[in-house]
């Protein structure tokens, strides 16, 4: 004759359900001491497991969130010495090529090739700057007011 299975109330499968059993082996020395705590606390063996569940889920949040905070922080720094040094030597670069630019429309002698025709660059540092002006001071070039007749 086999034993015959007792029906299970919809009531109670819904409650199994909405609450599976949760079960961990532990020593005898394990167990003496949660039983101790839940007589001197007066707490249930699951009342114990959901309160250090959420002493320990506090905990861990603290320190992920103190982890997070580190490492955004951390980030932002980076982000901000990389974007300074970044935006400093892109600035150093435009303002370098911004000057050149304004000096050279300023200073910047250029006159046509006798033989091509093609515009030559005269620049200070280099032996036909110091040709130009010889040139320029033998032919009597000055200023135009020490040029000009007084009259």
């Amino acid at each position: 004759m086999t034993a015959r299975r007792r029906s299970v109330p919809p009531s109670r499968r819904r409650y199994d359900d909405a609450h599976p059993t949760v079960a961990a082996r532990v020593d005898r020395e394990t167990l003496q001491r949660l039983k101790r705590l839940g007589v001197e606390s007066g707490e249930s063996t699951s009342g114990l497991f959901l309160q250090g569940l959420g002493l320990l889920e506090r905990d861990l949040t603290g320190a992920l969130e103190t982890g997070r905070s580190r490492g955004r922080e951390e980030g932002r720094r980076e982000g901000r010495s990389l974007g300074l040094a970044d935006g400093r030597r892109a600035g150093y670069a435009e303002g370098r090529k911004a000057g050149y630019a304004e000096a050279a429309a300023e200073y910047r002698v250029r006159y046509a090739c006798a033989v091509c025709g093609t515009l030559i660059e005269l620049r200070a540092d280099r032996a036909s700057a110091e040709a130009a002006a010889e040139a320029l001071t033998s032919a009597g070039w000055g200023h135009a007011a020490c040029v000009r007749p007084r009259g």
